[in-house]
């Protein structure tokens, strides 16, 4: 697909209320995507191995305890609860309860989140 095919058809997905912002953030998405379908399909991936070895490292997650809220809420859901931190290109959606913190999942950036819960 072309890419003014592609934002076509993006903003015809879009609802007619929405926003500048909202509209350049799914173009943002759109764009992460691509790059990502891109490294796949030329084999630069990153092995599940190295990238939780990176997160341990730089954010142990015995820190999420104490520094819970310090990851943005994820824009998909909206609820102040669920969030997520960016480790390298990777997403790690997280869930913070009164009680625990809850991994819900370790994505890499470029999946569109939406049609990742879809699928799964």
């Amino acid at each position: 697909m072309e890419a003014k095919e592609a934002v076509r058809a993006l903003l015809d997905r879009l609802p007619d209320d929405c926003s500048i912002e909202d509209i350049l953030y799914h173009l943002y998405v759109l764009q992460a995507v691509e790059r990502g379908q891109a490294d796949v399909a030329a084999g630069r991936t990153i092995p599940h191995e190295e990238v939780e070895k990176a997160l341990r490292q730089k954010w142990p997650a015995s820190s999420l305890d104490a520094l819970s809220e310090r990851g943005r809420v994820v824009p998909e859901f909206g609820q102040p609860t669920m969030r997520e931190l960016f480790v390298q290109r990777h997403r790690l959606l997280y869930e913070v309860t009164p009680h625990e913190v809850q991994i819900l999942a370790f994505i890499h950036g470029a999946r569109d989140l939406t049609r990742w819960l879809l699928e799964g």
